[in-house]
């Protein structure tokens, strides 16, 4: 009779703690994997647009050589036709900026999203929103007027014993007096001055 023999694994009969030191835990427990730092790695474009916009302070090479990217990929990159997605953000951006001025920066989103569809433009009010976030354009609101005063009740009514004559001929002979309400973010304050 024939016995097949199976391949013994090389590490057997060998202590295995030692493999989990490659891979040592932090402070906190956690263990640091390889490839945890691949989402703090930035797109080549984007360095390349950092590079160009400082391009006039530092030289470009350096500025290659410590972001660890290649000078003929940047002028590769300042050669590159721009894609017609980013024409049409660029244009987005342009008409969304226009649009929020005209309004006296008193549009957001929904707004500004309901005027483009009006010109024709196909676009959702969360690109807006977004567009909007990241261009810095908060719109502002204007609080509604608010009447403090009510003159529809059944109160006593005291006589206008005044009547406009603000002049009088001795002192202690007229006292006014001035309420004036202030709005705050807890509600409405008055301000009584005699």
């Amino acid at each position: 009779q024939c016995v097949s023999r199976q391949r013994q694994p090389e590490n057997r009969g060998k202590d295995l703690s030692g493999h989990a030191e490659t891979n040592p835990p932090t402070r906190d427990g956690e263990r640091d994997f390889k490839k945890g730092d691949a989402h703090l790695r930035k797109r080549p474009e984007l360095i390349f647009a950092f590079i160009h916009k400082h391009r006039s302070k530092y030289p470009v090479s350096e500025m290659c050589r410590v972001l660890n990217v290649s000078r003929s990929g940047y002028y590769q990159w300042t050669r590159r036709q721009e894609s017609e997605r980013k024409k049409r953000r660029r244009e987005l951006e342009q008409q969304i900026s226009r649009i929020f001025v005209d309004s006296r920066r008193l549009y957001g989103s929904p707004k500004i999203a309901q005027v483009l569809r009006q010109q024709g433009v196909r676009v959702s009010e969360k690109t807006v929103a977004r567009i909007m976030k990241q261009l810095g354009l908060k719109s502002r609101t204007v609080k509604k007027y608010k009447a403090t005063t009510n003159s529809n009740h059944n109160l006593p009514v005291h006589d206008n014993v005044l009547n406009q004559q603000f002049t009088a001929q001795a002192p202690n002979q007229v006292w006014m007096a001035d309420i004036t309400y202030v709005s705050t973010d807890e509600g409405w304050l008055y301000v009584a001055s005699v």
